[in-house]
Order: C-alpha cells, then structure tokens, then sequence
C-alpha cells in the first residue's frame, strides 16, 4: 500500500510540474525540492528547467537538479 501512495504522490506531483497554473507548478517545485536524487526525477527537473518559461520557477528548478546530481554522486547518501 505505500509503494502505491507514493508511487500515485510522485504522479501527481509530475503532472502538476507541467500545469498551466503557477501556483500547482510551484507547490510541485516544493515537493521535488524534498525527493530523493533519482535518475527519473533529475530527468523530469531537467524536461522542467527546458520546459518553464517563468525565470524565478527556472531557477529554483536549476537549483533543485545542481543539489539532485551533486547527491547522487556522494556514495554517503547512496547507503
């Protein structure tokens, strides 16, 4: 059951990325700001950053992906 909701938040929250409205896009921003570094969510902030037309959500999308990598490179955070 948990690997269910967090498989439909995770959906939800990929979906709300790409919506027209700022302020869904920016909540989205706010969850993915707490998600692990995984291949598929640096994949899906990186399909963001080239995505969003406004500069501030950009940025704080660039900033995101720049901690993302940087965490899946540090073995520490990997065990």
């Amino acid at each position: 059951v948990a690997a269910w909701v967090i498989r439909d938040q995770m959906q939800r929250h990929s979906r709300d990325l790409f919506s027209p409205s700022f302020f869904r896009r920016l909540a989205a921003l706010g969850y993915m700001a707490k998600a692990d570094a995984t291949v598929d969510h640096i994949n899906l902030m990186k399909d963001f950053v080239a995505w969003e037309s406004r500069e501030a959500l950009r940025r704080w999308a660039q900033t995101i992906v720049a901690r993302m990598e940087r965490d899946s490179m540090d073995p520490a955070l990997s065990a």
